[in-house]
């Protein structure tokens, strides 16, 4: 059973972020940037990592994040090239 969303997070990006996050969004299919950043978020937390303590250290999670996003996404393009 999906919670009910009822809480409000907001964050200001910079027009060049907010295009790379919805290209972001195409390649990894989800329905737009804030599906994107739940399951960002969400994926932090579920693997108990600690709170980042300044901006630096969030970044460098979103980062972490980003990169494995990417080696995943690569993974589900070869394992589709050899289906095909």
């Amino acid at each position: 059973m999906l919670n009910k969303r009822t809480r409000p997070v907001n964050i200001r990006v910079s027009q060049d972020d907010f295009e790379k996050l919805r290209e972001a969004c195409e390649k990894m299919g989800t329905r737009n940037v804030s599906e994107l950043a739940r399951e960002a978020l969400r994926l932090i937390v579920d693997e108990h990592r600690s709170v980042p303590v300044s901006g630096r250290d969030a970044i460098a999670c979103l980062n972490d994040l980003a990169s494995r996003l990417t080696d995943l996404q690569i993974e589900v393009e070869r394992l589709k090239a050899l289906l095909n």
